[in-house]
């Protein structure tokens, strides 16, 4: 039910300003919070990519830990809004802030200290 809603809103062509603190509409949050989440991946994704092929080898075991890990809590976290219209919006927050912190371990973990993409270094 949720997914239907968001790819609606995406189609219609009238994005919400994500940035604007004004009042929003639950499917506006909504695609508020994946349009976040999405930003937070694809940063994941190249940070991933720039690793070399051995320590992307020696991560991989943690890296799908983490996948699962991340599922599960963020499943957990949205089970209270089972259903309801924040669901959506409760997953893609927490989808965004484990990407994040994901981001921060493994720049952390990495023997060279790979820099921050520079769309996160501001946040």
């Amino acid at each position: 039910m949720i997914l239907p809603l968001l790819l609606l809103l995406a189609q219609s062509g009238d994005e919400p300003d994500c940035s604007d603190t004004g009042a929003f509409s639950q499917a506006e949050l909504n695609w508020c919070a994946w349009h976040d989440y999405q930003a937070a991946d694809a940063e994941l994704n190249r940070l991933w990519s720039a690793l070399g092929d051995d320590w992307r080898d020696r991560m991989r075991p943690a890296q799908r830990a983490w996948l699962a890990y991340r599922d599960a809590q963020c499943g957990l976290e949205a089970s209270i809004w089972e259903g309801g219209s924040a669901e959506s919006m409760v997953t893609g927050m927490c989808l965004e802030r484990l990407t994040r912190l994901r981001i921060e371990e493994i720049r952390h973990a990495h023997p060279e200290g790979l820099p921050m993409p520079e769309d996160s270094q501001a946040r």
